[in-house]
């Protein structure tokens, strides 16, 4: 996921130099913002799926950890 909206990130940039060209239209400026909406929103959607993967993970593992280490804990509903 990191590498999607690292990606997509690059775009962003790239898009971002074309905005206040000099041979832009006002058609081709209207093209341009929205094409930074639209990355922007794939950002937002690549950066939030990635913090899910992670809590995911977290939550996972820390539940291994407390196997692991036998410890009695009803924090996953087990006694």
């Amino acid at each position: 996921m990191k590498n999607s909206q690292a990606y997509y990130e690059v775009i962003q940039g790239e898009t971002r130099k074309k905005i206040g060209a000099p041979d832009n239209s006002e058609e081709k400026e209207r093209e341009v913002t929205e094409e930074m909406k639209l990355v922007a929103r794939k950002i937002s959607f690549f950066g939030a799926l990635n913090d899910v993967i992670s809590a995911a993970d977290r939550l996972v593992h820390a539940q291994g950890i407390v196997s692991d280490m036998g410890l009695d804990e009803d924090l996953y509903g087990k006694k």
